[in-house]
């Protein structure tokens, strides 16, 4: 979300800067004592971020996920808030398997069940088998 804001901002007169700070009271203090650094401090405050499991496939599992951030502009000197606006997101996050994945997820219940895998496999080629061999007999010569 910080990131969309500054990317909006960067396409008005403003020009963000990154202070290169990890706090808000380590901005304030850099502010405070240099009031040349920047005019302003964007911040924001996560107020929900949640996931909820949608669904999940052999391939892949589906989350709806929503994120709300409170963002604001504090201008340096006086400490005044120019804006404040919560900002509210919503999607779903599709997180798929690699073949790689799949095979290392679902290769030991086929490899426990191999009885289950293995005699249809084989019935299945025996049927295709057969079908070849009535088909070749019916050939008129």
């Amino acid at each position: 979300m910080t990131g969309l804001v500054e990317s909006s901002l960067s396409g008005t007169q403003f020009l963000p800067k990154e202070l290169d700070v990890r706090t808000l009271g380590e901005g304030r203090a850099l502010l405070r004592d240099d009031p040349k650094a920047a005019d302003a401090i964007l911040y924001g405050a996560v107020r929900d971020l949640s996931s909820r499991k949608k669904g999940e496939y052999p391939d892949r599992t589906e989350y709806d996920v929503s994120a709300a951030v409170q963002m604001t502009i504090q201008a340096s000197p006086s400490g005044d808030v120019l804006w404040s606006y919560p900002l509210e997101a919503r999607g779903t996050l599709v997180e798929r398997l690699s073949w790689w994945e799949m095979v290392k997820k679902y290769g030991p219940f086929v490899l426990a069940r191999k009885a289950v895998v293995v005699v249809p496999l084989i019935v299945l080629v025996g049927l295709v088998v057969l079908a070849m061999f009535f088909r070749a007999m019916r050939r008129a010569r």
